[in-house]
């Protein structure tokens, strides 16, 4: 399942592994492809739960740039929203 949530791509699908056992595959892009989260899970989560998770950690991450902390190293940002130990620029996330 893909979702687009405040200029995000949530994307969540279950798969089976090659152990033969379902896994739920989780990631999320920014509108430039940039890869801010994924992973997997062996749980019994439905797809659209780990959405509702997705869409919190997008929720916290533009709370995060209102206070000028960096998303990804939590580290603070500085007066131009740059963090410089990732070498990221938040301004493309303000609209």
């Amino acid at each position: 399942m893909k979702k687009i949530y405040r200029n995000f791509e949530l994307d969540t699908h279950k798969e089976k592994s090659l152990a033969g056992y379902l896994l739920l595959y989780f990631a999320i892009y920014d509108k430039d492809g940039y890869e801010w989260v994924c992973g997997f899970e062996d749980c019994t989560d439905k797809v659209v739960e780990k959405i509702d998770y997705l869409q919190q950690w997008v929720d916290e991450f533009y709370t995060n740039v209102e206070n000028n902390i960096c998303s990804d190293c939590y580290e603070e940002l500085d007066d131009r929203l740059y963090c410089k130990f990732c070498d990221l620029d938040y301004n493309k996330y303000i609209k």
